[in-house]
């Protein structure tokens, strides 16, 4: 009778430790399977980061490429950008027709010291047309005194203009600079405009 009882004892303990095995079998392969996925789960967040940076330097770019207004060179500069107006379908607007141009510069001593100069007045004239037939609007820019053989940014003198122009109206535009520095006065200086706002017309 005590040899039944043993029996079915260390039977009982057998099945727990089956049934044991059995569970720690279980919770060590769910324990892999989770580091398995954990392991995964930064390669997939490195390729979100790494599209979300993408992307924002793509809108940066885009953002970049809209920021001129206006362009320069030689002795004249380019007019800004689309006024960003909304057109109807299959329409634009566009700049209208105009010249900007035929720049003339003069200087006259007006302080001597001796026979030196020590004072000097420089105008610029510069001419601006509508050429258009139908649209009147406004012209706008810059005209600007720089020492020759610099560029437009080492600018020393800089008057804006604004002009309303009607169809085929012609505005000759003046600037005046006093030089007083010696450097000026003997060096030769430049007349230069640049154009900020254009009239637009609709064209469809």
């Amino acid at each position: 009778m005590k040899l039944k009882k043993v029996i079915y004892f260390f039977s009982g303990i057998m099945v727990l430790i089956i049934i044991l095995g059995v569970i720690l079998s279980s919770s060590i392969e769910k324990k892999i399977n989770f580091e398995k996925n954990q392991g995964d789960d930064p390669q997939n967040s490195e390729n979100k980061e790494g599209q979300e940076q993408t992307n924002q330097e793509s809108e940066s770019a885009e953002e970049e490429s809209g920021t001129s207004s206006s362009s320069s060179g030689g002795s004249g500069g380019g007019s800004g950008g689309s006024s960003g107006q909304a057109a109807p379908d299959g329409c634009s607007y566009q700049r209208i027709s105009y010249t900007i141009g035929n720049q003339n510069i003069t200087e006259e001593c007006t302080n001597y010291l001796g026979e030196i100069c020590i004072e000097e007045t420089q105008k610029c004239f510069v001419d601006v047309q509508n050429l258009d037939d139908e649209i009147t609007g406004i012209f706008a820019g810059n005209i600007l005194f720089i020492e020759e053989g610099l560029t437009p940014e080492n600018y020393f003198e800089i008057t804006p203009f604004s002009e309303n122009l009607g169809p085929g109206e012609v505005v000759q535009l003046e600037s005046t600079t006093i030089i007083t520095e010696e450097v000026l006065i003997a060096g030769e200086i430049a007349c230069f405009y640049e154009t900020l706002q254009i009239p637009e017309k609709l064209v469809c």
